[in-house]
């Protein structure tokens, strides 16, 4: 079980969280701005315009520039959560072409984020605390993300992003070996958010600590009761996973046959770890 193939899960739980979710004033559009707006206000709009365009790259640089000109301006920290999001999003379109590319655009908007939640005037301060865990996440930096997941669930305990940032902060746990905490936080979660979507996650995360525990008896019951869930998104990994328990619990009978099921299931670049698995078991 790789630290990457973890990494890329925990990366697309809040990449798709703040994809689909927007922050209300945090610019103004060109449409909205006074015919006669001073030169602030119009560079605010003009860079907001060029956000909801789409074009990323150079709504990063107007923002930068409004940043630089006008530190003492009003929209101050929505000017900097614009320049964030907007390097925030460049990240995302660059993170599996070009990863180096990519870290840099996380470590930029991690700079503006880190002064943005210090704004406790900023409306959304709870959204810029996701979405900087994120970029934390993304640099491997996983004692700063759970401090910046903790500080959201701690101080806004209603917020809609609460519930996607609880399942990063089990996973954040378990990236940083704290396995007992990232099983108690799996457990949490799945009792607190019985029917959300990322249930799944949970329970595959859940079966991680307690394997990573040695708890191999729990964590098969915890792997058995996922693979219960139509088409799993983790099917290979948990009968991998599985097996691996069946064969530390002196169960060979067992593991040969869920190594079996996981030939079956892998497709071709799997296809080298299920039957070395089965290999050894035989």
């Amino acid at each position: 079980m790789t630290s990457g193939r973890l990494m890329h899960l925990c990366v697309v739980g809040l990449l798709l969280l703040i994809t689909v979710s927007a922050w209300p004033g945090v610019v103004i559009a060109q449409d909205e701005a006074p015919k006669k707006a001073d030169p602030a206000t119009k560079k605010l709009a003009a860079a907001g315009g060029l956000f909801h365009q789409g074009l990323f790259k150079m709504a990063a640089e107007t923002y930068g520039e409004f940043v630089e000109r006008y530190p003492d301006h009003a929209e101050i920290t929505s000017a900097r959560y614009g320049l964030a999001i907007s390097r925030y999003r460049l990240a995302g379109g660059l993170r599996v072409k070009d990863p180096e590319a990519a870290a840099k655009e996380y470590q930029a908007a991690s700079r503006e984020l880190v002064l943005v939640v210090a704004d406790t005037k900023f409306e959304q301060v709870d959204q810029a605390l996701a979405v900087l865990g994120h970029c934390q996440l993304s640099q491997k930096a996983y004692d700063k993300a759970l401090e910046s997941f903790d500080q959201l669930i701690k101080g806004f305990p209603k917020s809609q992003y609460a519930e996607s940032v609880a399942m990063n902060r089990a996973q954040t746990l378990y990236m940083l070996g704290k396995f007992a905490l990232s099983r108690d936080a799996c457990i949490e979660f799945l009792k607190t958010y019985d029917k959300s979507s990322s249930r799944t996650t949970a329970q595959y995360f859940l079966a991680l600590s307690l394997k990573s525990r040695k708890e191999d008896a729990k964590a098969a019951e915890a792997i058995v009761k996922l693979l219960e869930t139509p088409n799993c998104p983790f099917e290979v990994d948990a009968l991998l996973l599985l097996g691996q328990c069946q064969q530390n619990m002196g169960k060979l009978d067992l593991a040969e046959a869920t190594y079996r099921k996981m030939i079956k299931a892998s497709p071709p670049n799997r296809q080298i770890d299920a039957r070395y698995s089965l290999a050894v078991v035989l």
